[in-house]
């Protein structure tokens, strides 16, 4: 009976460390680069990939006036904002692709309701060109010329602007992917 617990024991410490291995040394996928760019945030300041140096960041599009994706979209990473509400070394874009509608008013508003802190969390808007090039070839986010057409993915942007993943932003799931993801590169 002793060897029968002995056994059974070193079994279960077994799987314990292979899936404590598992889930915290996944290396996550390393896909393009991000190349700088100019866009104005809701304080009507430019906002440019310098600010974001030395940073984790995620990225998501939206628009204000969206009664789709766009608001669960930010309700999560409103969640995930809180969560991580000490980090620097994180940052949070989102990126209107309705620039004629979502000022940089507009966007303020947006974000004083769902109590983002601007200094951590940017809103950002800009000529349509710049979000486009932005969304589509840096990003690489989207399949139509016009952006209003934009996904419901977020992305998770490493400290050396390297593209480290892709999250659903609508599904159950992917913010939660996200969270572990972004904990892995935080480390």
């Amino acid at each position: 009976m002793k060897k029968i617990i002995l056994i059974a024991s070193l079994v279960i410490a077994l799987t314990s460390f292979l899936v404590y291995f598992s889930t915290h040394n996944k290396k996550l996928e390393t896909y393009n680069a991000v190349g700088n760019f100019s866009l104005v945030d809701s304080q009507n300041n430019e906002f440019t990939a310098e600010k974001l140096k030395e940073k984790v960041w995620i990225a998501d599009f939206i628009f204000t006036s969206c009664q789709g994706p766009c608001p669960l979209m930010t309700q999560k990473l409103a969640r995930l904002h809180k969560d991580f509400k000490d980090r620097d070394d994180l940052a949070i874009v989102t990126v209107t692709v309705d620039p004629e509608t979502d000022t940089p008013e507009v966007l303020q508003s947006y974000a004083d309701k769902y109590e983002a802190d601007i200094n951590k969390w940017h809103f950002l808007t800009g000529e349509r060109e710049n979000i486009r090039k932005l969304m589509m070839d840096e990003l690489k986010l989207g399949f139509a010329e016009n952006i209003m057409f934009h996904s419901d993915r977020i992305v998770l942007i490493d400290k050396k602007f390297n593209v480290r993943g892709y999250y659903s932003g609508s599904e159950k799931d992917g913010v939660k992917k996200l969270k572990r993801d972004l904990s892995l590169l935080l480390k």
